[in-house]
């Protein structure tokens, strides 16, 4: 997909989805952030907030490794066989 082609998918309101891997509350965060009126956007201050909240509430953190695909990790060495 080109960079007009995904501009042009936002604006009609394509968003991603959720990855699994992703806390429910984290989409729910970034969701609102993604809200068609720039009004209806949290603040930096709210979103630290939640994001803190998030945390301290939630036994696994914001995102489940056991459900991050593997093929996800990249090498930032030369040595592409290397896993991080």
């Amino acid at each position: 997909m080109t960079a007009r082609e995904v501009m042009r998918r936002v604006r009609e309101g394509y968003r991603l989805e959720r990855p699994e891997h992703c806390h429910q509350e984290l989409y729910r965060i970034v969701t609102r952030c993604w809200h068609q009126d720039l009004n209806q956007r949290p603040s930096f201050t709210e979103i630290k907030e939640d994001l803190q909240e998030l945390l301290e509430n939630s036994p696994t953190g914001y995102i489940d490794l056991e459900n991050f695909p593997e093929s996800s990790y990249y090498s930032m060495h030369e040595n592409t066989e290397e896993k991080l």
